[in-house]
Parts: structure tokens; sequence; C-alpha cells
């Protein structure tokens, strides 16, 4: 035993438990992509949160975020609005959201959940639920570069949804998901910034929207929204009509935090 070489850290007699898991954990991150046989990513995926105590589930995602490193992504399924209050209020919770999470997606509800289709799946597979499959298009849209078109228009946008390094990482990541949708890429983007952007904007918007049908022309409300609509309007070549803002909008919020 005395002339073996030094083991890794985490298995140091002299480290406490929380202290040997960090080290585990980055000892993994270390090694993720070298050599042939080693692994490209780490995936932790945490579901059902929410069976947690809310102060439980906060301390999880502090720790789980200062650990989950290099070489390794976290998936947690739970629900925010339950966390709001022990946060302490929507302000604060949006801002450890904030840190938190680089990307957010909203799952639909389960009302009118197809129950035939589901049973049928179970059945046919032996009481396991296979995942559905991947839409070829949504696939390669999803790894698809950005053009130039859309760097400048995001260029454009980021004074309404990004004030730091950290919330422009979360706009483009927010509207690569959304971009697989069937709406117009340059309305997409448009809706994607308004719903990371304040109360004021997102109030505009939404009167808007709400009004009658035809084009998103002149706007009413800060200037960061009429110059942003200007900058969508020239890269949808001129015209955004209310109908496709309605449903990028709805794309929007799918990928924006809503406490």
């Amino acid at each position: 035993a005395q002339a073996r070489a030094p083991g890794p850290d985490f298995l140091d007699a002299n480290q406490g438990p929380a202290a040997a898991a960090r080290a585990f954990l980055a000892a993994l991150g270390e090694r993720v992509g070298l050599g042939a046989d080693a692994p490209d990513r780490l995936v932790f995926v945490i579901d059902n949160l929410d069976a947690l105590r809310p102060e439980a589930a906060i301390g999880w995602i502090d720790a789980a975020h200062g650990v989950i490193g290099a070489g390794s992504a976290g998936i947690l399924a739970l629900d925010p609005a339950r966390l709001v209050d022990p946060l302490g209020g929507p302000g604060e919770a949006r801002r450890r959201f904030d840190k938190w999470l680089q990307v957010v997606v909203n799952l639909p509800g389960r009302v009118g959940l197809d129950g035939e289709r589901l049973i049928a799946r179970l059945l046919s597979s032996d009481g396991q639920a296979g995942p559905a499959p991947v839409d070829a298009k949504i696939a390669t849209t999803f790894v698809e570069p950005l053009s130039s078109s859309e760097t400048a228009l995001l260029t454009a946008l980021a004074p309404l949804a990004a004030h730091s390094p950290r919330d422009a990482k979360r706009f483009l990541n927010a509207y690569r998901l959304a971009r697989c949708s069937n709406a117009p890429r340059p309305v997409v983007a448009l809706m994607q910034a308004v719903a990371f952007a304040d109360d004021e904007v997102q109030t505009a918007m939404r009167t808007r929207l709400a009004g009658e049908s035809g084009e998103i022309g002149e706007i009413e409300g800060p200037e960061s929204l009429v110059n942003a609509v200007k900058a969508a309007r020239a890269a949808n070549n001129g015209a955004i009509s209310v109908a496709d803002g309605r449903i990028a909008a709805d794309v929007a919020r799918r990928y924006a935090l809503s406490l």
C-alpha cells in the first residue's frame, strides 16, 4: 500500500463526504472527452424534484449547480412556482433561477391527454412507454448554424433580452429551440426577446397582439421595443402579421421562465 501511487482526491480518507463527492464529480468532468473510450458528455437527469420540500429542493439545486460542471449537463424536472415564496418572492426567485438555469422548457399540461393512444403504446411495448420518434426536420434545424441574417437580428434584439453575459447565453439557447417551430424566424426571434424583456415591454406587446388582426407596424412602448420591432420587420421583408406574432409569442413562452 505504501508503494502505490497516490489515488484520486475523492479516495482521500481525510476528506469528508461532501468534499469527496465534489472531488469525484470534478474528476469525472476532467475525463470527459479524453480518449477513444471516454464519454463525450455526462448528463444528470433529476425527475420530480417536487417530491422534496421547497427548502430542500432549493438547497439541492444550488449544490448541483456548483458541482455539475465541465463536460456535464444537468436536467431538472420541477415546478418553479412552488419555490417562489421560499426564495423570497418573484424578483429574488427570478434572479436565482436566472443563475441556475441556462435554458427553460415549459412542458404542456396533461389536460386533454390522449388516454387511448397512451394505453395502446404501453400495450404494444410490454408496459414500457418508448420515446416518441424524433422529427428529422427539427433535429436538423436544432443543430443548424446561425445565418448571418439571424446573427444580425439577434444582435439588434439584444437590448431587450440580454443585460449580462448570462442573459445573452440564455436568450440564444432559447432562440435555437424556438426556431424549430414553423413560425417565421424573425418573428420568433422578436417574440423570444420580448419574453425575456421587462414587464413594460411584455405588456406593450401583449396589448398589440390582443388588438385587431393585420400587421404589427408602429408600436407604442419603450424605445428598445420600437427599435426591435423595426429590426424584425426588416428581417421579415417589411411585414409581421398579428397572426404570426401570436403564434411566435406562444412558442417563445415555452422557453421563458414564468413566475
